[in-house]
């Protein structure tokens, strides 16, 4: 057989009394962000959120964070039928930013649209797996693409070893009335 454990000393401080106050009753409505099966970790220097019914007209965000340079992309909820539409952003501070739609087509109303947004400090980030990389960053371009000439802006990555998956961009301002994605 195996030995017994050996004998414990007695913890001289006892364990409090346990709080009589009965947990408060959960929200009916919960928030589907926090309700989901799993959650992920707060990422202290990454966010998303789905901003609902924006439009023509410049929709305010507040973030949840506070960034010192933040990277934001946003992407509009398409599907069938809808006009074309980009979001275009302008006012990006430390937890804030203005987006609204613009219909690069043929100008008819876009109506209200859910856009998504992921905002991001700027830098070379090791995401939660231990495994991949995340990275961010701002600059300024001089080039302005549009139908038929698309000028390259090269960047070099700061993290050049990484492996990265998916590039996204976005114009963060409202510099020029054109659209450009």
């Amino acid at each position: 057989g195996t030995p017994p454990p050996p004998p414990s000393t007695p913890d001289p401080t006892p364990d409090p009394t346990p709080d009589p106050t009965p947990d408060p009753t959960p929200d009916p409505t919960p928030d589907p962000v926090t309700s989901a099966p799993v959650a992920a970790p707060a990422l202290s220097y990454m966010e998303s959120m789905v901003v609902a019914g924006v439009n023509e007209a410049w929709t305010p965000v507040t973030t949840d964070e506070t960034y010192v340079t933040p990277v934001v992309v946003c992407t509009p909820k398409y599907g069938s039928g809808l006009p074309p539409a980009v979001v275009r952003m302008r006012e990006v501070g430390t937890n804030s930013f203005e987006i609204r739609l613009q219909n690069p087509g043929d100008g008819s109303a876009i109506g209200n649209r859910d856009v998504h947004c992921m905002v991001m400090e700027e830098g070379v980030w090791l995401l939660p797996d231990g495994v991949h990389y995340a990275e961010a960053k701002t600059y300024t371009s001089t080039t302005t693409g549009r139908k038929g000439s698309y000028p390259a802006d090269v960047q070099v990555l700061e993290n050049s070893g990484a492996n990265y998956n998916v590039v996204l961009g976005q114009v963060m301002t409202f510099n020029d009335a054109g659209w450009s994605v």
